[in-house]
């Protein structure tokens, strides 16, 4: 059966009696939410054990010595079937499956879908519904009174990707209440970041001089978490451009200073290294989701191979 993402982040409850959650769609920053929600559910009523597992056959399959429960978490689609998906869940083990969009996903998806022991939750970005459902449930967990322009301007200004959404939720929380209005939440929306984005920009830097930018700027994992979600989106806007013309029309009028160096790294992109590129990106979410977040490592290491895949 289906459930709702927002509805999920929003409840102060979440049904641990499922055996099977599968967490899909193209917004990567939603899913991860999703995943960390569902695990401190069930961190509230069992002593839990986190089992990273490339797929069902690689499952563990025994209680934990120490743990009431043991969450493994699978990436991958490989053998998925329904009986292989009943004999696992006779162990009394609960499962997180992480898996982005692709022609293969809707296919298995739906066999979740038609389970009563699991539930399948699509996450997107933000639409306008949701950025007002979670607006309204912050508003009231921090018992604040948005009047109606605030509120509306904050709909509409903040990102439709749920980090960031949520960090400038915790930016704005800073404020006093009597500091609420449009004006001060505009600063705090659209100040510069602390240079985070224009890492990627030095990419044609050599290493020891990107390395030192990355530590100057990189201070904790909420940095390198930004940082990678940042580069990604940079990556995508390469990835998807089939030229020069189409990828300089695509370019955010904010990056107007980068521009020149933007379509200067675009160049350096023939079909064979998109492909690379979605590989590295692949396997940097696989790093991140079998350490549990973004470590400084992980970051460092996706910065150094962008430049090298760059360059060659």
């Amino acid at each position: 059966m289906k459930a709702d993402p927002i509805s999920l982040i929003i409840s102060e409850n979440i049904n641990t009696d499922l055996i099977f959650y599968f967490i899909t769609g193209n917004e990567i920053t939603l899913i991860e939410k999703i995943k960390e929600k569902i695990v401190q559910e069930f961190s509230k009523k069992y002593s839990i054990k986190i089992n990273n597992v490339k797929d069902l056959k690689n499952t563990d399959d025994n209680m934990g010595l120490f743990s009431d429960k043991t969450i493994n978490i699978v990436n991958s689609l490989n053998l998925i079937e329904d009986s292989l998906l009943t004999k696992v869940s006779l162990t009394g083990n609960n499962f997180i499956f992480l898996i982005e969009n692709s022609p293969k996903s809707k296919k298995i998806k739906n066999i979740f879908i038609n389970r009563n022991d699991s539930f399948v939750i699509e996450c997107y970005e933000l639409s306008k519904n949701d950025k007002v459902k979670l607006l309204n449930n912050w508003a009231k967990l921090n018992k604040l009174k948005l009047d109606e322009t605030l509120f509306w301007f904050l709909v509409d200004k903040l990102s439709n990707k749920y980090i960031f959404f949520e960090r400038d939720l915790e930016k704005i929380q800073e404020l006093k209440e009597k500091e609420l209005n449009v004006n001060n939440v505009n600063l705090i929306i659209n100040q510069k970041k602390t240079g985070i984005s224009k890492i990627f920009f030095e990419i044609l830097n050599n290493n020891s001089e990107l390395i030192k930018s990355y530590n100057n700027k990189i201070e904790d994992t909420n940095d390198v978490s930004e940082f990678y979600y940042t580069i990604k989106q940079f990556c995508v806007l390469i990835i998807n451009s089939k030229n020069k013309e189409e990828f300089t029309r695509k370019i955010p009028l904010y990056l107007f200073r980068e521009k020149g160096v933007f379509v200067n790294i675009f160049s350096k992109f023939n079909e064979d290294k998109k492909r690379g590129l979605i590989n590295l990106l692949y396997k940097t979410e696989i790093r991140m989701r079998k350490s549990g977040n973004f470590s400084y490592l992980i970051g460092l290491r996706f910065l150094l191979s962008l430049r090298k895949l760059t360059i060659s």
